[in-house]
C-alpha cells in the first residue's frame, strides 16, 4: 500500500513492527535454514519448464518450415541455458557428498564381501546402501555369478533375501545344493544317476542353516519387496 521496496531482508523487519503479526516470525530461522532447499526446488521446476517451452517452440518452428539449423541452433541455445540450472543444482549436490565422504575418513570399513577375490579389490566390497547391478548379455552367467555371490554372503552368516521372478525356488535351491556340495547340477535335478548321496546331503545341511529368505510370487511389486526387507530387518 506504501508503494515501497520490498527485499528479502527488509521484510521480515518491517512486519515485525505490527505486534499483530509477531507470531509469524517465531520460525524465521527454520524457514531460512530451508531456503537453499527450495530454492533448488525452484531451479529444477524452471528448467522443466523451460524444456517445455523449448518443445512447443520446436513444434511451431517445423509447422513453421523453418530451416533444420534453425531449429538446432534454438535447442543448442535453450539445452546451454537449462544446463546452466542443472550445474548449480549439482554444485550443491557435490558439496553435500564432499561432506559425507569427509566425515567417513579415518573410519574402519566393513564391507559386504562377494566371495571373488579379484571382483572385491576392484569394487571394494559392497557397502549398505549400494545398489549393485550385474549385466550381460543373454546365457554369459549373471544368474549363476549371482547365486555364487548370493551363497558366499550366506556362507559367512549375513542374512539375504532373493527376489525371483522367473527362477522357480526348487531350482534355486537345487543351483545352491550343487554349490555346497560339488556335485554337477544335472545329477541334483536327477538328470544323471549318482551313489554320492553323503555330499548331496551335506550340501543340503549347509542350507538348512543359511539365513536365506525368498519372495517372488507373482504379482510381487517394489512395495511387496519393501515391506518384506522392513519386516526381515
Amino acid at each position: 500500500n506504501k508503494n515501497g521496496s520490498i527485499t528479502y531482508i527488509d521484510l521480515p523487519i518491517d512486519l515485525k513492527t505490527k505486534s499483530e503479526i509477531t507470531s509469524l516470525f517465531t520460525r524465521d530461522n527454520i524457514m531460512y535454514s530451508l531456503a537453499d532447499h527450495y530454492i533448488e526446488k525452484l531451479k529444477q521446476v524452471t528448467a522443466k519448464r523451460e524444456l517445455q517451452y523449448l518443445s512447443n517452440k520446436i513444434n511451431v518452428m517445423v509447422k513453421e518450415n523453418r530451416d533444420v539449423f534453425d531449429i538446432k541452433s534454438e535447442i543448442d541455445n535453450k539445452l546451454e541455458e537449462v544446463s546452466q540450472y542443472g550445474v548449480a543444482i549439482m554444485s550443491s549436490q557435490n558439496k553435500e557428498i564432499e561432506e559425507e565422504f569427509l566425515a567417513t575418513l579415518g573410519q574402519k570399513a566393513h564391507p559386504i564381501h562377494t566371495g571373488f577375490k579379484s571382483l572385491d579389490y576392484i569394487i571394494g566390497g559392497m557397502f549398505p546402501g549400494y545398489f549393485v547391478l550385474i549385466g550381460g548379455i543373454p546365457g554369459v552367467g549373471k544368474s549363476t555369478l549371482m547365486l555364487n555371490i548370493m551363497n558366499n554372503i550366506l556362507i559367512v552368516g549375513k542374512k539375504v533375501l532373493f527376489v525371483s521372478l522367473e527362477m522357480p525356488y526348487a531350482e534355486t535351491h537345487a543351483k545352491l545344493i550343487s554349490l555346497n556340495s560339488g556335485i554337477p547340477l544335472s545329477i541334483i535335478r536327477g538328470v544323471e544317476a549318482t551313489e554320492d548321496y553323503s555330499n548331496i546331503f551335506n550340501g543340503v545341511a549347509k542350507i538348512t542353516d543359511y539365513k536365506l529368505y525368498r519372495m517372488g510370487a507373482r504379482g510381487a511389486t517394489v512395495n511387496d519387496i519393501e515391506l518384506e526387507i522392513k519386516r526381515l530387518g
